[in-house]
C-alpha cells in the first residue's frame, strides 16, 4: 500500500509538471513579439519548460533502468529513452538556438525528428520479441535485418532537400515550417511507424500471462489507437500542438502502461510478492534487522543466522541457507521433512532387511548343515553297504571271542585286517564321488595299512609302489578290492604276500605274489572278479602269482 501511494504521488507530480510546462508554452506564445521585458520573460518560461521536459525524461529513464529485469530489454529501453531525449534536444535547438527557423540548420534538425520517430517503434519490436524468452536470447537474423529499411527511411527523410519525396514546399524551401505538403514517401514512413507500433502492442497483449482485467490489458491498445487518431488529425491540420512533446508523452505512456499492467516484466511489487509468497525466505540488513519476510519464513535468531553464514544448518526439518547481498543478507530455508522421513523409512527398512538377512542366513546355515548331514548319512549308508560282508564277518568273530573261542589271538588279528579294509574303504569313498579322481598314493596308503595288519597273522609282507598322479576312484577301489578279496579267501593259510603296484599317467597295473601253507584250488581264484580289471592267475602249488591291469574298454586315466 505504501509503495502504491508513492507511485501515485509520482504520477501526480509528473502530470503537474507537464501542466506547468504546457502553461509555460502558452505564456511564451502570448508574449511573442512583445517588448524586451516580454522577451526576457518568454526566455525564462521557455527555459523552465525545457528543463521540465528533460528532467522528467531523464528521471523516467533512470526509473526504467532500476525496474527492467532483462538485461537486453533494459538496453533497448535505455536506447529508446536516449532517442526521446535527443528528440527533445533537437526540438530545443531548432526552436531556441538557431538564428531563425528558416535557416538550413533548423530544417535539418526538423528532419532529424524522424530518427527517433523511425527507430523507437523498431526498438519496440525488439523489446516485445525478448519478452518470455530466455535470459541469453538474442535477436534473430530477420529481426536484425529490419534495421536496413529503418536506415533507408532515415536516409530518405534526411535527403529530402534533394528529391522532395517526403515533404514538398509550395512557397519555397525557406518557408519549410509554415507551408509544406506530405508526399508519397512520407506515407511510407508513417506506415512503418504504425506497423511497428501496432506489432508492439499486439504482441504485448498476445504474450501477456498476467491474470489482470481485460480493461487493464487493453490500456496499451487504447493509447496506441488514440495516438494514431492524433497523428492523422495533426497531418490533416485539424489540431496544432508541440508534436515532439505530445509524441514523447504518448511513447512514455505506452511503455509505462505496459509495465504497470505487468505486460512488460519489471521488478514492481517485489516486496508484496515475497511477503505473500509460499517461498520461505527473508532479507535482513547488515545488523540482521528484518526488512522483508515471507509468510512462511522461520523466526531465526541472530546466532542461528551467523552460524548459517559459515555453513548451512538444520533447524527442525528445515535446512537454513544464508547468502550475503549488497546491504545485508538473504536467508532461505529448504523443507527437507520429506527427505528426513525417507531417511527414517530407509533406516527402518535397513533394520528390517538386516533382521530378515540374519534369519535367511540362519535358515541357510540350517539347510546347509542338514544337507551336509544328509550327504554324510548317504555316504555312511553307502560305506556300510560296500563293506557289509566284512562287517558281518567282524561281528561273527567278535561273537566267537565273547563266547570264549580258543583262538582269540587269531580272531583278533583277522579283525584287524578286516578293520583296516573297512576303514580304508570308507576313507576312499569319502575322498570323492564314484566317478571322481583321487591321488593314486591313496592306494599305496591303503595297501600298506592292510599289509601291516596282515603281519599280525604271522605273514611276511612286502609292498613296492610307484603311484604318480591321479586315477579315477573306481579304478583305485578295484585294485584295492582285488587285494582284499584274495586275503579274505586265503587268510587262514597265508604265509607271505608281496605286492608291486605301478600307476602312472599312461598305465595302471598290479602284481601280487602270495605264499601259502597249503595249495588253493583254482576254482577259488577264478571266482574273484573285479569289474574294471583284467586278472590272470598262476597257481604253483603253494605259491600264487596274480597280475591285474585295467581293461581296454575302461575309461582312460
Amino acid at each position: 500500500m505504501i509503495k502504491e501511494r508513492k507511485i501515485r504521488y509520482y504520477y501526480i507530480g509528473a502530470i503537474i509538471s507537464l501542466f506547468v510546462a504546457f502553461m509555460c508554452r502558452q505564456v511564451s506564445l502570448l508574449l511573442a513579439g512583445g517588448d524586451a521585458q516580454s522577451l526576457f520573460i518568454s526566455v525564462i518560461v521557455i527555459t523552465l519548460r525545457n528543463i521540465i521536459h528533460i528532467s522528467l525524461l531523464v528521471l523516467w529513464c533512470v526509473s526504467l533502468y532500476n525496474r527492467i529485469i532483462n538485461k537486453r530489454v533494459k538496453i533497448y529501453v535505455m536506447l529508446g529513452g536516449a532517442l526521446l531525449a535527443y528528440w527533445v534536444l533537437a526540438r530545443i535547438i531548432k526552436n531556441d538556438f538557431t538564428v531563425t527557423n528558416h535557416e538550413t540548420l533548423g530544417r535539418y534538425f526538423w528532419y532529424s525528428y524522424y530518427i527517433p520517430m523511425i527507430l523507437v517503434p523498431l526498438i519496440g519490436v525488439f523489446i516485445v520479441n525478448h519478452i518470455d524468452k530466455p535470459y541469453n536470447y538474442k535477436s534473430t537474423l530477420f529481426q536484425n535485418l529490419l534495421c536496413i529499411p529503418a536506415v533507408l527511411l532515415i536516409g530518405i527523410v534526411m535527403s529530402n532537400d534533394y528529391h522532395n519525396l517526403v515533404f514538398s514546399f509550395p512557397e519555397g524551401i525557406m518557408m519549410f515550417e509554415d507551408v509544406y505538403n506530405y508526399e508519397t514517401l512520407y506515407w511510407v514512413v508513417l506506415a512503418w511507424m504504425i506497423s511497428c507500433g501496432g506489432y508492439f502492442v499486439f504482441m504485448l497483449i498476445k504474450k501477456s500471462r498476467v491474470p489482470e482485467s481485460q480493461e487493464m490489458q487493453s490500456l496499451p491498445a487504447v493509447i496506441f489507437g488514440l495516438a494514431v487518431i492524433f497523428w492523422f488529425m495533426f497531418i490533416f491540420r485539424l489540431i496544432t500542438c508541440d508534436l515532439t512533446t505530445v509524441n514523447c508523452s504518448i511513447i512514455v505512456l505506452l511503455v509505462e502502461s505496459a509495465i504497470q499492467c505487468n505486460m512488460l516484466p519489471s521488478n514492481n511489487n517485489y516486496i508484496e510478492v515475497l511477503s505473500t509468497s509460499t517461498i520461505a525466505a527473508q532479507i535482513v540488513d547488515n545488523d540482521y534487522n528484518k526488512k522483508i519476510v515471507s509468510s512462511t519464513a522461520m523466526d531465526l535468531t541472530i546466532e542461528q543466522i551467523k552460524s548459517a553464514e559459515k555453513e548451512r544448518i538444520m533447524v527442525d526439518d528445515y535446512l537454513v541457507n544464508v547468502k550475503e547481498i549488497p546491504g545485508g543478507y538473504v536467508i532461505w530455508q529448504d523443507d527437507v521433512s520429506k527427505i528426513n522421513k525417507l531417511i527414517d523409512n530407509l533406516k527402518d527398512t535397513k533394520e528390517q532387511l538386516s533382521e530378515e538377512n540374519d534369519l535367511l542366513t540362519a535358515e541357510l546355515s540350517v539347510r546347509e548343515r542338514r544337507a551336509r548331514a544328509d550327504e554324510e548319512n548317504k555316504l555312511y549308508d553307502e560305506i556300510a553297504k560296500e563293506v557289509s560282508k566284512q562287517l558281518k564277518s567282524v561281528r561273527a568273530m567278535i561273537n566267537n571271542i565273547e563266547n570264549g573261542a580258543s583262538n582269540k589271538n587269531e580272531l583278533m588279528a583277522k579283525i584287524c585286517v578286516l578293520g583296516s579294509y573297512i576303514k580304508r574303504r570308507g576313507n576312499l569313498l569319502l575322498l570323492g564321488k564314484r566317478d571322481g579322481d583321487v591321488n593314486s598314493q591313496e592306494l599305496e596308503f591303503s595297501l600298506r595299512e592292510t599289509l601291516d595288519n596282515l603281519k599280525l597273522l604271522g605273514a611276511y609282507t612286502v609292498l613296492e609302489s610307484k603311484c604318480e598322479g591321479e586315477i579315477k576312484l573306481k579304478y583305485l577301489v578295484g585294485f584295492y578290492d582285488l587285494v582284499e578279496s584274495l586275503i579274505e579267501y586265503i587268510m587262514d593259510n597265508i604265509t607271505a604276500m608281496m605286492i608291486r603296484v605301478n600307476i602312472t599317467q599312461d598305465s595302471a597295473d598290479m602284481n601280487i605274489q602270495i605264499g601259502l601253507s597249503r595249495a588253493v584250488d583254482n576254482v577259488v581264484l577264478e571266482s574273484i572278479k573285479i569289474k574294471y580289471l583284467d586278472i590272470s592267475f598262476e597257481n604253483q602249488d603253494e605259491d600264487i602269482i596274480i597280475n591285474a591291469t585295467l581293461k581296454k574298454e575302461a575309461v582312460s586315466l
